[in-house]
């Protein structure tokens, strides 16, 4: 039947509750003032007439906070705030050393497809945190890229709440180590996340990324997409 009262306790992931609930007929419920990118277990438990029932209990992680000042860098020393969109297929960290180029560009740490052992046709998207674009007129991305050789391919992603939009594709083959710059004038005063999608061609070379900047680009671009 339908819940119209309840009660509910919220704690850090893990802590032992007191059983000592809030009562609420709020639905849906929102609680505020949790700290981002943290565990919490919920305990919830409904009011009848003269007894509750059992108490049960659901985890959850809140978002991390969004990004808000530029420029913003990382050098995928963590995955922090970042999330894989294929837990059986990930994008991973590594030292380069992974078949990639068995270097970084910036920390001990980047980020890679592993194209030599997923299965052909896996994928997975490692999309950003939240990025408040609201600073920014005409944002760049720039990061470091490289894969030796193979006809995998990275795309690169921007998800604007809707809508997921390939903005590049990289080349098959990227090497040494090359910056990519991807300008992203669009997305100016907006808010979004960016990301990568690797696609498994079962190849011999791991894609691998690093030293990931967004910031303000320049006000005027080159013509582009012309013949």
């Amino acid at each position: 039947s339908e819940l119209t009262t309840w009660e509910y306790e919220l704690v850090l992931a893990g802590e032992t509750p007191t059983w000592v609930g809030t009562s609420t007929t709020n639905n849906p419920l929102t609680i505020t003032g949790c700290y981002s990118n943290t565990g919490y277990d919920l305990y919830v438990r409904r009011v009848c007439d003269s007894s509750y029932s059992d108490w049960t209990m659901t985890s959850f992680t809140t978002d991390c906070d969004a990004v808000t000042a530029f420029p913003y860098s990382h050098g995928f020393e963590t995955l922090d705030c970042w999330n894989n969109a294929s837990s059986s297929t990930p994008w991973a960290l590594d030292d380069g050393t992974d078949y990639g180029p068995g270097t970084v560009t910036e920390g001990v740490s980047a980020v890679f497809f592993n194209d030599y052992d997923f299965a052909s046709g896996s994928t997975s998207d490692l999309m950003s945190p939240w990025i408040d674009a609201s600073t920014l007129t005409s944002p760049r991305l720039t990061f470091d890229y490289y894969d030796a050789g193979g006809s995998d391919t990275v795309k690169v992603l921007v998800y604007d709440g809707t809508t997921t939009t390939v903005v590049y594709t990289t080349a098959g083959t990227v090497t040494p180590w090359t910056q990519i710059v991807v300008d992203l004038p669009e997305y100016g005063g907006e808010t979004f996340k960016i990301g990568f999608r690797g696609t498994s061609v079962y190849g011999a070379s791991n894609p691998h990324i690093d030293n990931l900047v967004l910031d303000e680009g320049p006000s005027c671009l080159p013509p582009s997409d012309f013949v």
